[in-house]
């Protein structure tokens, strides 16, 4: 059972924390713990950085759908995914001989693809972003699925007129918790970010961001949701007639609660202006950089014929150490 953190101090990460500089908690009461490892110690683990990329695709013209005021276009959004190569892998993959790995997945509608795991050579990392584009194969689709209690709107069968789209509508949030759940049954003692690119401002269910967030915090997992044209909605002559009536933009304030499951989950959103090469890799050396100076701590759980949840937590003795980052999650043993 594996528990990562970060420990902050004077606006840097603090890269010589030691195992008696922390206390494990398990359901509130003190445990001991046999795995350390972090920056410093001599042992640190790898990083797995787990990339999500929205490729959903608006209805066809000849559909009954109606596509209005949106600004998704996957094809120029990663239009620099065709002219990804291997320099660029290499700047998301190589920093000081630590152990950098990523995992690709893409999702349209409602199914997902797994197009790379856990690669740590520049070129199957550039095989599978040039790939983020082409349809999913049918034997490599991944049905999404609905967390418990959940469910799909349907469309209102009395409804003759055609339907009005204004956003993209995917399963983000749903693609989102599979890759999660995916990720993480790649048992290691990596240290696992996710990172989902998407407009999220159309819904299709009733899924909810507390469902997203509960499964990172119950994994260990911090999620980097990167939202994609928010700045085009935010300036939308509808978007800035709504604020001057005293509204709020809706596809603008759907986007920001997305952004929030960043926070949410130990981790932080980005909001950037345009989508290239460039910008990916300036995202992913943040994310990169916060994840190798992360600690991971763990104990190999007891044996039990009646698994349960437990909550844990880890926590500083002293506050001269810093100030922890995450450090929390839900292990079921």
């Amino acid at each position: 059972m594996l528990v990562s953190f970060n420990v902050a101090r004077d606006s840097y990460f603090a890269l010589d924390v030691k195992p008696e500089d922390v206390v494990l908690l398990e359901d509130g009461k003190p445990r001991a713990f046999s795995f350390f490892e972090g920056p410093g110690t001599g042992r640190r683990p790898p990083l797995e950085i787990v990339l999500l990329f929205d490729t959903t695709t608006l209805p066809p013209p000849e559909s009954a759908t109606v596509v209005m005021n949106t600004y998704w276009d996957r094809e120029a959004t990663y239009d620099f995914a065709r002219h990804w190569g291997d320099d660029d892998s290499r700047a998301v993959l190589a920093k000081g001989g630590a152990d950098v790995r990523v995992s690709v997945y893409r999702f349209e509608d409602r199914a997902m693809q797994r197009l790379c795991r856990s690669a740590t050579d520049p070129q199957t990392l550039g095989n599978a972003m040039r790939r983020l584009l082409s349809p999913i194969p049918g034997g490599e689709a991944i049905p999404l699925t609905l967390p418990p209690g959940r469910r799909a709107w349907k469309p209102d069968p009395l409804t003759k007129s055609p339907r009005v789209l204004t956003t993209p509508q995917s399963w983000t949030l749903e693609a989102t918790i599979d890759a999660l759940k995916d990720c993480a049954t790649f048992q290691n003692s990596a240290v696992r970010v996710l990172v989902v690119f998407s407009e999220a401002s159309g819904r299709r269910t009733t899924t909810t961001l507390e469902d997203v967030t509960s499964q990172a915090i119950g994994l260990g997992i911090p999620i980097y949701p990167v939202v994609l044209d928010y700045e085009k909605y935010q300036s939308h002559p509808f978007a800035r007639l709504r604020a001057a009536e005293g509204w709020v933009g809706l596809e603008a304030t759907v986007m920001r609660e997305f952004g929030g499951i960043g926070k949410s989950t130990s981790g932080r959103a980005f909001f950037p202006t345009e989508l290239d090469a460039g910008m990916i890799g300036k995202i992913l050396e943040v994310i990169r950089n916060e994840g190798l100076s992360k600690y991971v701590l763990g104990f190999p759980p007891p044996a039990s014929a009646k698994q349960r949840p437990h909550s844990l937590e880890v926590k500083l003795k002293s506050k001269a150490t810093g100030k922890i980052m995450s450090g929390q999650r839900t292990a079921v043993y």
